[in-house]
């Protein structure tokens, strides 16, 4: 079990007040799938090959095309992106309700034990494996072990077929499939798959134990709001599968829903941060929300909820007041952060980013 901190000291969090222009063209000129191509594993990137912050490089596996996303935390921790998006923050618990991954940034990412995905958390975590929605235990500070067997990477490549059109729905048991932007969406023994493998319960288990982890159990797999895909689990509830995670849902709609969430530092800070005396009400920074039909909104106060499952000592330090996120309380020790999920809600369904603060 990989476990979070929620308060994080200045030797892991030191700012960096690096000027805006230090970060162009991290994200710009994402090519998509071509570096794999027709399904062919030739342009696979070899063992060995990582990412650190800044770098505008490219990491290609079965799982499509790795970059360097925006700093979650100092010292150059960044949120992994694959294909262009932030992904597997938050699991989703029955009964106790959303909850923050394993991993959200990371210092590298690497591809190692025959295309395996490793993202280097931190000197007390070490390293942790991506599979399929999931981050898996997988290693100690200075190792990245290979998974037991059962393990594979996607057997379904990029580029994948046309997304199915809204209303397209397969219910369990079936051969069917369906397709998002994300790969081919199906249903295995009762799970969740896409792209040929299980989607995993996130912080889950490790990859030293029995295959395969605990999978996400499903009924029926429902094509909606400008190709979103839904997922109704077992206890009938739904999920919409925004970043690769199961955000809460009411269920399908052919209203536009949140499919993803940008929190963008104030000043000349590349990361959430404020000064550690800063008063009530302190903008730290503002809230973007992309719909499935395309659009970018500011979400209403009512929209956004913020929680902190790790039960950070002192409650969550933020509120938000539209567009922005702001401050709630004062007297901060310096050197310390607070990481908590923004839930975004729009026509009944959420997504969630999870956020570090920086007191500096």
């Amino acid at each position: 079990m990989i476990k979070r901190r929620a308060l994080i000291r200045a030797a892991a969090l030191s700012p960096l007040l690096l000027p805006p222009k230090a970060f162009a063209g991290v994200l710009g000129g994402f090519g998509g799938f071509d570096g794999i191509g027709g399904g062919s594993t030739s342009r696979i990137s070899p063992d060995g090959t990582s990412l650190t912050w800044p770098s505008s490089a490219t990491i290609v596996s079965a799982y499509g095309v790795w970059s360097v996303g925006p700093l979650f935390a100092g010292s150059g921790v960044f949120y992994p992106l694959l294909n262009g998006k932030i992904i597997a923050l938050i699991q989703n618990v029955p009964g106790v309700g959303v909850q923050q991954s394993a991993v959200a940034g990371v210092y590298h990412l690497f591809i190692d034990n025959g295309g395996f995905i490793y993202p280097y958390i931190n000197g007390d975590f070490g390293y942790a494996m991506y599979y399929q929605g999931g981050w898996i235990g997988s290693g100690d500070s200075a190792n990245r072990y290979a998974p037991v067997a059962g393990y594979v990477t996607p057997t379904i490549l990029p580029p994948y077929p046309p997304v199915s059109p809204d209303s397209t729905s397969i219910t369990g048991p079936t051969t069917s499939t369906v397709t998002s932007t994300d790969g081919v969406w199906g249903i295995s023994s009762g799970n969740l798959t896409l792209n040929g493998i299980i989607m995993v319960n996130n912080r889950t288990g490790n990859n030293q134990n029995t295959y395969p982890p605990p999978g996400i159990s499903v009924n029926t797999i429902t094509i909606q709001s400008h190709g979103t895909v839904f997922a109704q689990l077992t206890d009938s509830t739904w999920r919409c599968m925004a970043g690769l995670q199961p955000n809460p849902s009411t269920g399908p709609t052919s209203s536009p829903v949140p499919i993803a969430l940008t929190a963008t530092p104030t000043d000349s800070y590349l990361l959430l941060t404020v000064p550690y005396t800063s008063p009530l009400n302190t903008v730290v920074g503002s809230l973007a929300m992309t719909l499935s039909d395309g659009t970018v909104v500011a979400p209403s106060n009512g929209e956004v909820a913020l929680t902190n499952d790790a039960g950070f000592p002192l409650g969550l330090t933020c509120t938000y007041s539209s567009p922005n996120l702001v401050t709630q309380v004062t007297g901060m020790t310096q050197g310390t952060a607070d990481s908590f999920i923004i839930q975004a809600t729009r026509n009944g369904t959420t997504y969630c980013l999870v956020v570090s603060v920086y007191f500096a």
